[in-house]
């Protein structure tokens, strides 16, 4: 079924968003809450008077190893839409627009708008007991080119306060320290795919609380419906303008 005939009485097609969740890393924890609330999201999202959200879920979750995940991450640059959804026929070719990483972030009450992602200085060994490869940084290496620091295209400030407006009630902060572990990882390996291939930078990382239950998937669907549909009015004004 193509993405256009998805709604009812509507020409207009979707605006495409794809989400990933975490693995299980050391945390203590035998879940990773980014998964769990990546699984509960709506498979769209309803706004008036203008094109729905389609929420694409990658199907596998980011393994807490550095260059498995790089993989995945190209992937989904790449356009690859059965790692979202296997049922996609490939020839709807749905355009993602806007790529929403998730990671749990144990000891941290609200939720968290990343701001930007470093690409040195990771000094946490992965699952797998790695580290980045120092020949990354090197003339040829995959970061050759990339600057120490990379930030979204959209404005995450702006969009962390359109989504406070909306609930005030729920605990959500702009952040500007990704943890310089593997979340920051994945948030910087996807600007830098971007970045490489020219491409608007059009992702954002969430840091989630470790809650899940149903209250608190239902206060996650919340917060990632506003900050989402915030990010997503931000690229379509830019595609108007």
């Amino acid at each position: 079924m193509s993405l256009q005939q998805s709604i009812p009485g509507s020409n207009a097609p979707p605006f495409v968003v794809g989400v990933t969740g975490g693995g299980l890393y050391n945390s203590g924890f035998d879940y990773n809450s980014a998964a769990v609330l990546k699984d509960a999201l709506p498979d769209s999202f309803h706004r008036q008077g203008k094109p729905i959200i389609k929420i694409l879920k990658v199907t596998e979750n980011l393994p807490a190893e550095y260059y498995p995940s790089r993989k995945l991450i190209q992937g989904l640059w790449a356009g690859n839409l059965s790692m979202y959804d296997p049922t996609e026929e490939s020839n709807d070719s749905p355009q993602v627009r806007l790529m929403i990483h998730l990671g749990m972030r144990t000891k941290e009450p609200n939720y968290c708008f990343e701001t930007f992602a470093r690409r040195d200085g990771y000094i946490h060994p992965d699952n797998l007991g790695k580290l980045p490869n120092p020949g990354d940084y090197d003339t040829g290496g995959y970061f050759d080119g990339c600057p120490e620091e990379l930030r979204p295209d959209v404005d995450v400030e702006a969009a962390g306060k359109v989504a406070h407006e909306l609930l005030p009630n729920h605990k959500m902060r702009v952040s500007s320290n990704a943890g310089h572990n593997l979340c920051e990882w994945f948030f910087y390996t996807s600007l830098a795919e971007g970045y490489k291939r020219g491409a608007p930078l059009n992702v954002a990382f969430v840091h989630v609380p470790p809650g899940r239950s149903k209250e608190d998937l239902e206060t996650g669907v919340e917060v990632l419906e506003a900050y989402i549909g915030a990010l997503v009015s931000q690229i379509e004004a830019k595609s108007e303008a």
